[in-house]
Order: structure tokens, then sequence, then C-alpha cells
């Protein structure tokens, strides 16, 4: 493809070539097709001669035309060109592709941003020397720049802007004394006096010491005159007896009536489980008796059903649930938990038949035995469990559902002889298939299985003489079905 500039002025540069060749052999150049008119498609619309001129012979089958400048006047057009007569094959001719730039350019390809030598820039590593003007604009705008703007947190901008919020001068120097104003000293007075004691000050803190030592008036402690006269009294706690007459430890101390109220109160009073430690009974109570007792469900609500029940595998099986206060307005669901594995199997959700019965479908699909456990919601959503009733276990086995499920199912698909269903279909088949005995000594006795028409085996037969059955061969003696 050939690259020319928009709206080439120069005609010789917008020819485009030909090489035509024998119609009959494919090969030979055609020399007499000067004059002849080639066609052009823009941006693959349909062929025209518009906008080329006829060939000009070149010599030995190769020509050229010439496209007009409006032909080329659009960037990004891409222009092909052909040429057919009837004595040459189908010559395709060069493709132009317009474009903004000048190809036959030395110096940039004409390209506007092109304007110096690669070899006249810095390569990597060369120090880029400002001049005097460039550094003063650089420093003009670094100082000129907003802070701390929108700049991010922890940039120089940023701190510079927020933190440098004072000027240097109206900081104290070191060393220099802190002077108070009358209401600075009064509110730090106050708020020395108004701190809470002991609060949240460490042990062994002045804050600390005065909250929790000094918890009674010195006004209600004994005066020094008093703890040295034996005649006077303490004040608000006496020495009035000898020690002697006071309990030993181990002693039983006798509450009175108000003292056992009280420490009766406190022990209903006391939080439980609280702080108490794992173990102790106020950590049991509190932690275990965690919901009303009419919350859970009586006896009579229980429905506590374990069953063992067989199935037959791949035989559709269907789930019952009673709960025997009668109620229909609830959503059991029903998960089924392959036992062999622990895994849930299946989960079913339960709808009302009436009576406080709930039943729904379930089709086992691989051998049990199964546990069945269900759950009553009291919502349609399966998200509250109602209290009231327990959850309610089943076990399936495999085989069969039910003993009558055993008897009545069909021996049909379970003839593998030494088997039940094998030996039942050999009991039946001695007991139903029909014999018949025709006419001759050969082949004339046959029996057919219970559907009358297969052959089961053929026998030959003769009377004790050993002669030929004689009888009508259109009315045979026979045994049939049930006889």
């Amino acid at each position: 493809m050939k690259l020319i500039l928009a709206n080439q002025a120069v005609a010789a540069k917008r020819r485009v070539f030909f090489f035509c060749v024998n119609a009959v052999n494919g090969i030979i150049g055609e020399l007499g097709e000067a004059g002849g008119q080639p066609e052009l498609s823009t941006d693959g619309v349909a062929w025209t001669p518009v906008g080329i001129g006829t060939l000009v012979a070149i010599g030995n089958g190769f020509y050229y035309a010439e496209l007009t400048q409006a032909a080329v006047a659009t960037v990004g057009t891409v222009i092909a060109t052909r040429y057919k007569s009837a004595s040459t094959a189908e010559a395709p001719g060069t493709m132009m592709q317009v474009v903004a730039f000048d190809p036959d350019a030395v110096a940039g390809l004409g390209l506007t941003n092109v304007d110096a030598t690669i070899s006249s820039r810095a390569v990597p590593g060369d120090a880029m020397a400002l001049t005097p003007a460039e550094r003063t604009a650089m420093a003009g705008k670094v100082w000129d720049e907003a802070v701390p703007g929108a700049h991010a947190a922890g940039t120089a901008g940023k701190k510079v802007g927020d933190d440098l919020d004072a000027t240097v001068s109206s900081r104290a120097a070191p060393g220099a004394a802190m002077a108070l104003t009358p209401a600075e000293r009064a509110t730090l007075i106050d708020g020395i006096w108004d701190d809470p004691a002991p609060g949240t000050h460490p042990v062994g803190s002045a804050g600390q010491r005065i909250g929790v030592d000094l918890d009674a008036t010195v006004s209600s402690r004994a005066t020094q005159a008093q703890i040295l006269s034996d005649a006077t009294p303490f004040p608000g706690a006496r020495i009035d007896a000898f020690v002697s007459t006071r309990a030993v430890p181990g002693d039983a101390m006798a509450l009175t009536p108000a003292e056992r109220a009280t420490l009766v109160a406190q022990t209903w009073d006391e939080a439980v489980p609280g702080a108490h430690a794992l173990g102790t009974a106020a950590r049991v109570l509190g932690d275990n008796l965690d919901a009303k007792v009419s919350t859970r469900a009586t006896p009579a609500q229980i429905n506590l059903q374990t069953y063992v029940v067989f199935f037959e595998l791949g035989l559709a099986q269907t789930l019952s649930l009673l709960l025997s206060d009668g109620n229909n307005a609830q959503f059991p669901r029903a998960t089924i938990i392959l036992i062999s594995t622990g895994l849930p199997e299946a989960v079913v959700d339960l709808v009302s038949v009436g009576g406080g019965r709930y039943t729904g479908p379930w089709t086992p699909a691989t051998p049990g035995p199964y546990a069945v456990t269900y759950v009553v919601y009291s919502d349609a959503g399966h998200t509250v469990v109602n209290p009231a009733y327990s959850q309610v276990d089943e076990i399936w086995q495999q085989d069969f559902a039910t003993v009558d499920q055993l008897w009545n199912a069909p021996y049909a698909g379970h003839e593998v002889p030494t088997t039940f269903g094998g030996l039942v279909s050999l009991i039946e088949q001695m007991l139903n298939n029909r014999l018949e005995l025709g006419p001759g000594a050969a082949a004339n006795w046959t029996l057919y299985k219970r559907d009358d028409i297969t052959v089961l085996r053929v026998y030959d037969v003769t009377d004790a003489g050993g002669n030929a059955i004689v009888c009508p061969a259109s009315a045979p003696a026979r045994r049939t079905r049930g006889v």
C-alpha cells in the first residue's frame, strides 16, 4: 500500500501502477492497453472510473494512471484500483491510503511536532540544565502553590498548610515561663477539683488514693485523746465487751431476722452469670436458664417419634409428620441425612393435609439407612423455629417401605436366578405356562411362556406304545394358564 499526502498537488505522486497480462495465457505482458480506462473503489464503495485517468504505457505490459486531486482529498481514505479488458486478465493496481503527513518529506515527514532531529535531544541520564528564567518560573510556581489545597494527607503541601498555622514568634521560646491568665487558672483549678476520684487513675496515684482511701469523714474517726482514754468509748464503733465473749472461728453465727432478709434479698438480686467462674452454680444458672419454661414443649407436645422404616430404592416415599395438637398453620421442614456419610441428602418442605398432619414427597437415590429430622417453623420462610414443638426423628432403612410393599411388589424386573424374585417367577411359570400337545411323534409337545406366544421348549411325545399321537391338528390338547 502506498501512502499519499492529502490533496497532493504533484500529479506524478498520484500515480498508481498496473501490470497487464494476456487474458489467454495469463503470463505474457499485454502491450496494447494504452488509453484503457481503469477503475477505483474508495473505502470499499462500488468500482467507478471517476477520479482516475486512462492508462499510460510504460513498456513490457506495465502501465500507470493518475488519480485526481479530488480523489485524494480526505485523510484516512483507502483507495483500491483495478483494470480489465477483453485482452487482459484482471489486473489489480496500486492501493493508496490518504494521510495527513507527507511521506516524501525528508525532515520529519512534514509532521508539525517533529521539529528537530532526535540526536539533538537529551539521552537517558543527561542532566537537564534549567535557564535562569526557567528556574525563576519554577520557584515562583512552588511558592505560589496553594496549601494545603488538594494535597494528600502526609505530603509536604498538606503539612505546611495544616500545621504551620501561626507565626513562630507568637509561640514561647525554650525556657520561657508560661503565664496563665486569671480565667485560665480558675479553669485549671476547677478541672483539678472536679476530676472524678478514683476515676480511671492508676493504682498508687494521688487521684486513686483519694478516691479509695479517703472514704469517710475525719470527724467520724477517734481523736488521739479518745484512743488513749480507757473510759471514753469510741464514737460510732466502741470496744464495749471482752474479746473472749466473741465467737471464735468455726462457731455458728445466728443471724437476726433483718440479717436473714438482707442475705436472702442479696442472694436473689445477684447478677448471673455475672463474673462468676465457669463451673459455679451462678454460672450454670445464668448460662443454661436462658428461656422461660413455658416456651418449651410439654410432654403432650413433644411428638418424639422414632421409626424404623424400610423403603424400595428409587420408589417415591411420603414423609409424614403429625402435630398432636392439630395445628395446621405451621411450616415443618424435613432434613434427610445419609447415616453412612453424615451429610444431608435432601431437604423437603412439608405441607398441611389437615388434622395436624403434614406430608411431603421424597425419592431415595442412594441405599440407606437414612435419618430424617423434622423441625417445625412458624413462618413460610423457615427462619423462626416454633419452640412449642421439638425435633422429630425417623430412621429410614433400605429395601422396602412396609411389609405390604414387600409382598405386593411385582416380581417382574427382579427375576435374577437364586433371588426371591427369581424363585417366585419360576413357580409362577410352572403353574401358569401353557402346554400344547399336537398330532405326530416329533416336536408335537410345546411349552409356551405365560404370554401364550413365546415358545420355551419343544418335546417329542408318543403314546405308551411308542405310536404317534392322533388328534385333530386344529384342536390340540392343551393345558391353559391357570389350570
